[in-house]
C-alpha cells in the first residue's frame, strides 16, 4: 500500500505551496475588499485539512523518539497495540477519524501471528528484524496492510507496519478476491476470484508487506520518490529495463489500462469495467508482471513478486484467478511467475530469499 503515503504527501506539498501563493497575494485582495477563499485540497485516498498536522512527512509519527530505540528482539515482540501517536497518523493520512480503531490481539490470535511469521525465510527474517520498531493492527484499515519508513537522526532508515485485524478471520481466498475486485467496476452476470486455498490471508499480505520492508533496507527498488528527489531504475536490477519511474514501466511493458488500475477505492478506482478485466490479463501475461496490483509501481512489483514466490514455490500453495460470466468461467491464470522470457527476475527473487548475503 505503499503509493497511499506517496499520494498522501504530494498532497501535503500542494497545500503548502498553495498557502504560500495565497499569502504572498494576500493583501492585493484585501485592498479590493475581497475575502480569500481557499478550497481544500482532496481526492478519493485522502482528504486533507490546512493544519500543520496535515504536513505527514513532520507528524509525531515520523519522529525516532516516539519508539522504543533501537529495536530488539524478533519479530513476534515487534507487535504492540498502536498508541494515540501511530492512530493519528494513519487517521489523518485516510481521513478516517471515528473509524480507525486500535487492535490488541487476544492470546489464540497471538499464536496464529507467531506461525506466519515462523514460515518467513530466515535471512529475511534477519535483515528486518533489526530495523523493524513495531507491527501494529488497526481495526477497519483502508486496505490489508501498509509497510512505511522513519528516519533516525543520523538518516539512517527503520520501518513500521500496520495490518488489518481482518486478516487473521479471511481466508486468502477471500480476501485477495476483495482485493482483486475493488479493481473493477461490477457488471451483471460478472464474477472474479482469486483462489489462493483456504489458509489465512495474514500469510500473504503479511509476505508482501515485510518484502517491502526489506525493499526498503536493502534497496532492490529505487525506494519512493519522496525520499530521493530523483529516481534511476535503470540502476537496480530488478527494475532495469522495465521501469523508467514510480509509476511508469519502460512503452514496451506498458499496457491500455495499467495506469488505470486502483484499488480498494483508493486514487479514484475502480476505473475499468469487469468486462474489460480480461483484456488486462492478457496484457498482464505479456508482460513483466506476476500481478496487476503489482503493475501500479516498482516497489509493488517487487512486493508482488516476492510473495507469490514465497506462497506458491516454497509453500506450494495454490493460485489461480477466474473471471465467470453467468456462472461459466471466460478466463483462468495459473502459474503467473512461470514466464519463460523472464525468468532472470524469477532468479533475482530466488537469490534474494535463499542466499544469507542478501
Amino acid at each position: 500500500m505503499n503509493i497511499r503515503i506517496f499520494i498522501s504527501i504530494i498532497f501535503s506539498l500542494i497545500i503548502i505551496f498553495t498557502s504560500l501563493y495565497c499569502g504572498s497575494n494576500a493583501q492585493n485582495n484585501n485592498d479590493n475588499g475581497k475575502k480569500m477563499n481557499i478550497e481544500k485540497p482532496t481526492n478519493n485516498e485522502t482528504k486533507k485539512d490546512n493544519s500543520d498536522d496535515s504536513n505527514l512527512l513532520n507528524h509525531p509519527a515520523r519522529d525516532i523518539n516516539n519508539y522504543d530505540f533501537p529495536p530488539k528482539g524478533d519479530l513476534l515482540s515487534k507487535v504492540k497495540t498502536p498508541n494515540e501517536i501511530i492512530m493519528d497518523y494513519f487517521i489523518k493520512m485516510d481521513n478516517k477519524k471515528g473509524e480507525y480503531k486500535s487492535y490488541t490481539l487476544t492470546d489464540k490470535e497471538s499464536d496464529i501471528v507467531k506461525q506466519c511469521f515462523a514460515s518467513l525465510p530466515k535471512n529475511i527474517n534477519d535483515v528486518v528484524s533489526s530495523r523493524l520498531l513495531g507491527i501494529y493492527f488497526i481495526e477497519n484499515f483502508l486496505g490489508s496492510g501498509f509497510a512505511d519508513f522513519v528516519n533516525d537522526k543520523e538518516g539512517n532508515m527503520y520501518n513500521i507496519m500496520v495490518l488489518n485485524p481482518v486478516l487473521l478471520k479471511d481466508t486468502a481466498t477471500k480476501r485477495l478476491t476483495y482485493r482483486e475486485s475493488s479493481c473493477f467496476i461490477p457488471e451483471n452476470g460478472y464474477e472474479l476470484t482469486y483462489n489462493l486455498g483456504d489458509d489465512l490471508a495474514l500469510y500473504f499480505i503479511f509476505y508482501h508487506e515485510i518484502m517491502h520492508i526489506y525493499d526498503y533496507i536493502k534497496k532492490v527498488t529505487p525506494g519512493e520518490p519522496m525520499q530521493d528527489k530523483k529516481v534511476y531504475p535503470e540502476k537496480f536490477e530488478f527494475t532495469k529495463g522495465i521501469w523508467t519511474s514510480f509509476k511508469t514501466p519502460t512503452k514496451e511493458y506498458d499496457f491500455p489500462n495499467r495506469a488505470n488500475l486502483a484499488f480498494y477505492g483508493i486514487d479514484g478506482g475502480p476505473k475499468i469495467k469487469i468486462s474489460d478485466a480480461i483484456n488486462v490479463y492478457k496484457d498482464l501475461e505479456k508482460s513483466p508482471f506476476c500481478s496487476i496490483y503489482g503493475a501500479m509501481t516498482y516497489m509493488e512489483d517487487f512486493a508482488e513478486y516476492s510473495a507469490i514466490y514465497i506462497y506458491t514455490k516454497i509453500l506450494k500453495k495454490n493460485y489461480k484467478i477466474e473471471i465467470k460470466k453467468d456462472g461459466k468461467t471466460i478466463y483462468s491464470l495459473e502459474n503467473p511467475l512461470d514466464k519463460p522470457k523472464f525468468t532472470n527476475r524469477i532468479e533475482q527473487i530466488k537469490n534474494i530469499l535463499s542466499n544469507s548475503d542478501n
